[in-house]
């Protein structure tokens, strides 16, 4: 899937569940400033993502339940965080 389709399908989610880019961003891969990077906003050019961070944006995406309360539970934990575990 090209960037632009993610993004696509990145702004729909984040309507279908009432959340901002920002947060998505950051629930999704620690990262507050990936759609606005995605849409070119403050850069000469469109952000561009390695299959393996669209699959993990798929995952995300996928695995995604809010509760009700404001927190989230996407399954697995971003690898940002995984290798905050392990040290």
């Amino acid at each position: 899937m090209d960037d632009a389709a993610l993004l696509e399908s990145i702004e729909a989610f984040c309507r279908a569940h009432g959340i901002s880019d920002a947060k998505f961003g950051l629930l999704a891969l620690n990262d507050w400033k990936l759609v606005r990077d995605l849409r070119g906003e403050k850069r000469t050019a469109p952000r561009r993502l390695w299959p393996e961070t669209q699959r993990q944006i798929f995952n995300f995406m996928a695995l995604y339940v809010a509760d009700g309360k404001g927190a989230v539970d996407a399954g697995e934990s971003s690898p940002r965080q995984n290798r905050r575990k392990a040290a």
